[in-house]
């Protein structure tokens, strides 16, 4: 049996694309952020599910206090 934990993101909409195929279209700020986020999740077998609806934040978990429309997502880290 398969264990498993949950985290919860707001993430900018517009990082989805970069986040599940790579960062190629992104600006180097963008980028650097994206990475620096990507590097701090937790070890294991990783898969995010996105929410359908934006909405917009002044906060998100890769960008800081820059505002941007969001995502809310959950990461599930398979740990066997």
């Amino acid at each position: 049996m398969s264990q498993f934990e949950e985290y919860n993101y707001v993430i900018p909409s517009h990082f989805v694309c970069a986040i599940e195929y790579g960062d190629d279209y992104l600006d180097k700020d963008d980028a650097e952020a994206l990475e620096a986020f990507l590097n701090e999740l937790p070890e294991g077998n990783r898969v995010f599910d996105y929410g359908v609806d934006t909405h917009f934040r002044s906060y998100n978990d890769i960008l800081g206090s820059i505002g941007a429309d969001c995502v809310d997502a959950t990461l599930t880290v398979f740990t066997e």
